[in-house]
């Protein structure tokens, strides 16, 4: 599904998981990991999707970027 669905369909799968949050110990993720072969739109619908459910930190967009320094 994150490599050769839609948005909109990445976003409904990860939603669909909602039920499950309840369950102690439940975790979102990619099996196998996150490729390359992913499109951005997907990988922003996934981290997006999982935010709605608090499985990922509200600030994802901007955790990991580069600051950069001023000299």
């Amino acid at each position: 599904m994150l490599t050769f669905g839609a948005p909109d369909e990445v976003r409904d799968m990860v939603r669909s998981l909602r039920p499950y949050r309840r369950y102690p110990g439940f975790a979102i993720a990619s099996g196998g990991g996150l490729h390359g072969s992913i499109p951005l739109a997907n990988l922003e619908a996934y981290f997006d999707a999982r935010r709605a459910l608090d499985a990922t930190p509200a600030e994802w967009r901007s955790l990991g970027r580069y600051q950069g320094r001023e000299s």
